[in-house]
């Protein structure tokens, strides 16, 4: 059943959606985990109007690629919540054609690279670095691609420290997006988090535009 995020400005606070008592006048002391799920589902559905992000594809069905995408969109990132809800954070990517010297990184493309605002942490994920760094050498995002028997891989990895040119890390922490939809002139995925193994998780929606 495919998963729907609705949204409504009067239900958030900096880009997360709240949940529990906070709503109800009711300390978060007095809220069962499942009431406060139910709850906060069953206030949105009754308030929202805009569709913001639903579920995408879990890879990518052909070929693609984000050459020639350069430009500006706004990302949506959806995680888990406390209680199991849904959190979410909101801002804008953008994505800059990659200068010529700079198009492979241990032998995988890298067409594009850009910075965005959005707050990572807000659906636990790691920030690993300045996301908002315009710098080549080190950009808050770095867009990677590959393939691996004819099926393509396209990341977006968050964080200057994750992307800098003069260092190969080892270990440490990451944010990845993978794309693994392509709609309307923006594309869509899934991202996780961790410092070894994945430790957050969920998916994204880029839109062209806005």
């Amino acid at each position: 059943m495919e998963s729907r995020l609705v949204i409504r400005r009067a239900l958030t606070f900096a880009g997360v959606v709240i949940v529990g008592g906070a709503c109800s006048g009711r300390s978060d002391a007095d809220v069962v985990p499942g009431e406060a799920a139910a709850a906060a589902e069953t206030a949105a559905l009754d308030v929202i109007d805009t569709v913001v992000c639903t579920q995408p594809a879990p890879e990518l069905a052909g070929p693609g690629s984000l050459v020639g995408m350069a430009g500006s969109y706004a990302l949506t990132m959806v995680g888990a919540a406390a209680y199991g809800s849904i959190a979410t954070a909101e801002g804008t990517l953008a994505l800059i054609e990659q200068i010529p010297e700079l198009l492979e990184m241990n032998s995988v493309r890298t067409p594009l690279y850009g910075a965005t605002d959005i707050d990572v942490a807000a659906v636990g994920a790691l920030p690993v670095g300045d996301l908002s760094s315009d710098d080549a050498q080190a950009p808050g995002v770095l867009v990677m691609e590959s393939s691996a028997e004819n099926v393509p891989r396209i990341r977006l990895r968050f964080g200057s420290e994750a992307n800098r040119r003069d260092l190969v890390r080892f270990d440490g922490g990451f944010t990845v997006l993978t794309v693994t939809e392509f709609a309307n002139g923006g594309f869509s995925g899934i991202w996780r988090s961790g410092v070894q193994g994945t430790s957050s998780d969920g998916f994204f929606c880029a839109r062209s535009g806005t």
